[in-house]
């Protein structure tokens, strides 16, 4: 015997628009900047906290801004790369499929 228990959605939980404009989308803006916002922190703990907790708070938290930035960079440089591989691919398709067509064309003649 198998009991299905279902939760209701709560109604005061409803779907955020995402027509919103670029403002006020907290989440994008937190995004972009929390890398910089981190390495902020990071060089004020380091520089007004004097005990070995906020040295330690410090470095972790420009270690956390690096890696959030390099893993960015990859990201975008590969998806650049990426894009520009599809577009050689699409244009090599494209001369085949002319070069073929033109084949074709001539075979029928024949």
């Amino acid at each position: 015997m198998h009991v299905r228990v279902v939760f209701p959605r709560s109604p005061t939980r409803q779907r955020r628009p995402t027509n919103l404009p670029s403002l006020m989308n907290l989440e994008a803006i937190w995004y972009e900047y929390s890398p910089y916002v981190y390495a902020a922190a990071g060089v004020i703990s380091i520089s007004n906290v004097h005990t070995a907790i906020g040295l330690i708070s410090g470095v972790m938290l420009l270690i956390a801004a690096a890696t959030i930035l390099r893993m960015r960079w990859m990201y975008r440089r590969n998806a650049a790369l990426q894009d520009e591989r599809d577009e050689r691919m699409k244009r090599v398709a494209k001369r085949k499929l002319e070069k073929s067509t033109i084949t074709l064309a001539d075979e029928d003649e024949l």
